[in-house]
């Protein structure tokens, strides 16, 4: 018996000496910080993302010591920040953040909790702009429309420009009807005219918005958020990112 548990250690200390100079990718137990990093990393649910790209998903500080997570590509010191709609995740928005890097941006897909999703998104702005960021737009399907505008008005310095695909006007305790009467910065509002409500909202968010430079985009179509994108946002937004006030004045 002796002899064997002698053995066990011999083949577990070789085990160990084999990995020696890897580091490991499970957090130490005596790094809470990094314990709490994994764990928000997990509850993202960034099953998207290769294994050559998980450097990308990052954590950054939110209200009340909470994390913030997102995946984030590029470099240059203009940002898209990608909010989902309720029941998807920053997978949606994958393929966006890795085009817009692929432009010279940054792309910011970021993961959009009920119970903080607000919150987050005004600490992701705050993340990039630490970073070097100079520029900063919200994107943003259904509850991330939502998001988009609600956190828009608290946000200081202001944002550069903000598009809501689909965003209802209240959502879960986000109010975007009241935060647009608060916005003086280019503002897109676009919706399917055979989304039901969503385009009936689309309407009345872009009436009461209180920028000058607004823009009403009602598509024929019963596409809902990111679905959007490819009726013709997708070209849309890249055209807004590029010149704001000049996109306003075109048709999609």
């Amino acid at each position: 018996m002796r002899k064997s548990v002698l053995i066990l250690s011999l083949l577990v200390a070789l085990a160990g000496c084999g990995n020696a100079g890897t580091p490991s990718s499970s957090p130490s137990a005596s790094d809470p910080s990094a314990a709490a990093r994994e764990m928000r990393l997990q509850s993202a649910n960034a099953v998207c993302v290769a294994d050559q790209n998980r450097a990308r998903l990052v954590t950054y500080p939110s209200v009340g010591g909470e994390l913030g997570a997102g995946y984030l590509n590029g470099t240059g010191d203009t940002a898209v920040v990608l909010l989902h709609q309720a029941g998807g995740g920053l997978c949606q928005w994958l393929g966006y953040a890795d085009a817009y890097a692929a432009k010279g941006m940054r792309g910011f897909a970021v993961d959009i909790r009920n119970e903080s999703r607000v919150d987050d998104t005004v600490a992701a702005v705050a993340y990039l702009r630490s970073t070097g960021v100079r520029k900063v737009f919200l994107v943003g399907a259904s509850m991330g429309g939502t998001t988009a505008l609600a956190a828009a008005a608290s946000i200081q310095p202001p944002v550069d420009g903000i598009v809501s695909l689909s965003g209802p006007a209240i959502y879960a305790g986000a109010d975007a009807a009241s935060a647009v009467k608060k916005l003086a910065m280019p503002v897109v509002f676009a919706a399917g005219t055979n989304d039901g409500n969503f385009a009936t909202d689309a309407q009345s968010l872009y009436q009461d918005c209180a920028s000058k430079q607004k823009k009403l985009i009602l598509l024929p179509a019963s596409d809902h958020g990111v679905l959007l994108m490819s009726r013709g946002m997708g070209d849309f937004v890249l055209a807004f990112v590029a010149d704001p006030v000049a996109a306003l004045s075109l048709t999609v």
